[in-house]
């Protein structure tokens, strides 16, 4: 009478119900592997619907009996799609259950306690091979929801079926390892034998192995004859020791008297050791040379500066250094052809390709265009400055070196530089100029 007012729709109610049993085998749709590795049923529809309508205490764990063969087990459901009146379950639990295809199944709901323990025996020694069977069987029961003592559950592994029999579980017969930590052991495989250890020979005292000193024997060997045939020894088919060995031990002290011990003591005294002259280590001129010459080039530029031949076109760069005294300066031509006229048989690297000494035309000045290099002490200029001649080299060289260390000119950290091309820098006749030139600057610091 209390229904109408729902006072007890909260109180979980047992599920109890007798199906068809069938193998997983049987069940129409695609092959599930996936349920016969685990320990899960698929039940009709039906169930579920009656299920939430008995508050069923979650997660479903449902207790399996065989009331003919008196034989049970425990397990989850995995799926609600099975025929009406019937269910599929892995075949290793029908074996435990003494079932056949189609015989009536008891499916009663349970509720267990969480697994803390559980104890396992191998059927088969061959699950001693593995390397690692504890984390393989751990990995295999995340398909199983419950265990119970005395079934003999099936894992695969590599393709080879392992059975394992459930020796032993805490804290009932019957446990949930649904979120569970369990320690997990293992009995001795059924069929093994614990490898007996032989004792080792005993090994004979050295004075007991005492052979006899054979030595040499003359003419021991086999001999040939020269008619091919074998030749007869006379020599004894054993070695004959020479003679009985002496084999040295302590000789005692006749001369001990009772009550004292004596310390023999044997010094060896050598008065003809010449005291080793004193090692000298010092060499005369034995050290790694410098060539300072070599050392004191530094690279300038980081990158390639290019300049053209006209409309100030010029390359401006910082001695990012230490400061000094910049006594000479060396451009590697990188690329590039530069020229002054218009046409371009007169290509050249540093100035312009003519049938004159005076060919060349880089400068480098400083940021207010005064010149630093060339200077009068090594080149030789036209009468207007801007072209110049330097001994050794032609507008054509792959590189120009510039020197002044009878006044080189001090350059500071951070200083601005230039590169310049002569008639540009002077603004004088750059119409007919034409070309852009890259190269890389090295200076000579002091």
């Amino acid at each position: 009478m209390f229904q109408g007012f729902g006072m007890f729709d909260s109180i979980p109610r047992t599920f109890n119900r007798q199906y068809r049993c069938y193998s997983v085998m049987l069940c129409p749709g695609n092959e599930r592997e996936d349920v016969e590795k685990g320990g899960k049923i698929i039940m009709p529809p039906s169930a579920l619907d009656v299920l939430t309508r008995l508050n069923i205490v979650y997660p479903m764990l449902f207790k399996l009996t065989n009331t003919n063969a008196k034989r049970s087990t425990h397990c989850g459901v995995l799926e609600f799609v099975a025929d009406e009146g019937k269910v599929f379950i892995p075949h290793w639990m029908m074996r435990n259950l003494c079932l056949d295809e189609g015989q009536i199944l008891q499916v009663e709901s349970a509720s267990l306690l969480v697994a803390t323990y559980s104890k396992f025996q191998p059927q088969s020694s061959d699950f001693l091979d593995i390397t690692n069977p504890k984390a393989v069987l751990e990995n295999a029961l995340r398909s199983y929801a419950c265990l119970t003592v005395g079934d003999i559950i099936a894992i695969t592994y590599n393709n080879k079926v392992y059975e394992f029999l459930v020796q032993e579980a805490k804290p009932g017969q019957a446990v949930s390892i649904i979120e569970c930590d369990m320690q997990v052991e293992f009995a001795p495989p059924v069929g093994y034998v614990e490898p007996q250890r032989q004792p080792k020979p005993d090994v004979q005292e050295e004075e007991d192995l005492e052979e006899a000193d054979v030595g040499f024997q003359a003419f021991s060997g086999s001999g040939f004859r020269l008619d091919g045939k074998k030749k007869k020894s006379n020599a004894p088919s054993e070695p004959v020791p020479l003679g009985p060995v002496d084999k040295k031990r302590g000789i005692p002290n006749y001369d001990y008297k009772k009550g004292t011990l004596t310390f023999k003591r044997i010094f060896k005294t050598n008065n003809t050791q010449k005291k080793e002259p004193e090692k000298n280590d010092f060499s005369p001129f034995v050290g790694n040379s410098i060539n300072h010459r070599l050392s004191k080039w530094q690279k300038l530029t980081h990158h390639p500066k290019c300049i053209e031949a006209r409309s100030d076109k010029y390359a401006t760069f910082r001695h990012h250094g230490k400061a000094g005294f910049l006594a000479a300066v060396k451009f590697v031509h990188v690329s590039g052809r530069i020229r002054c006229l218009y046409a371009p048989v007169h290509n050249s690297n540093w100035g312009c390709s003519r049938n004159v000494q005076t060919n060349l035309g880089i400068f480098l000045t400083d940021w207010k265009n005064h010149i630093i290099f060339p200077n009068k002490r090594q080149a030789y200029f036209t009468e207007n400055g801007r072209w110049y001649g330097l001994a050794g080299y032609d507008a054509t060289s792959p590189e120009l070196v510039m020197s002044n260390f009878a006044d080189p000119v001090y350059v500071n950290g951070n200083q601005r530089l230039r590169i310049w091309y002569g008639e540009d820098l002077y603004d004088h006749s750059e119409q007919d100029n034409h070309g852009r030139v890259c190269m890389d600057i090295y200076g000579y610091l002091l």
